[in-house]
């Protein structure tokens, strides 16, 4: 509303139609769906700050089921990091010359 001094503000309505014809003009009409009076939780309130003292030890089993998860995970997606399907394209080509079919 500052670069365009045409538009008006909701301050400067004084009536209905006002209001209205400035939430017509000047915000098109926008509306959201989930407001103010709705029932709903905007964020959860919790700690929000974590320290070294929040850490607990893992042992390496929980860390080797994990890291199973994980690949499974990429594997499933076929997700890979972008140096290394370069060098899997590679070994690939390699073996097939190596080994012909």
């Amino acid at each position: 509303m500052e670069n365009d001094t045409t538009l008006k503000a909701y301050k400067e309505a004084s009536s209905v139609e006002d209001k209205w014809q400035v939430w017509k003009d000047t915000y098109d009409k926008e509306y959201r769906t989930l407001g103010l009076f709705e029932n709903n939780q905007a964020y959860d309130i919790g700690k929000t700050k974590f320290s070294i003292e929040d850490l607990k030890p893992v042992s390496s089993n929980d860390i080797g089921e994990k890291y199973n998860q994980f690949a499974t995970i990429l594997r499933k997606y076929n997700v890979s990091g972008r140096e290394n399907a370069d060098k899997k394209k590679l070994y690939k080509s390699i073996d097939r010359f190596q080994k012909p079919i």
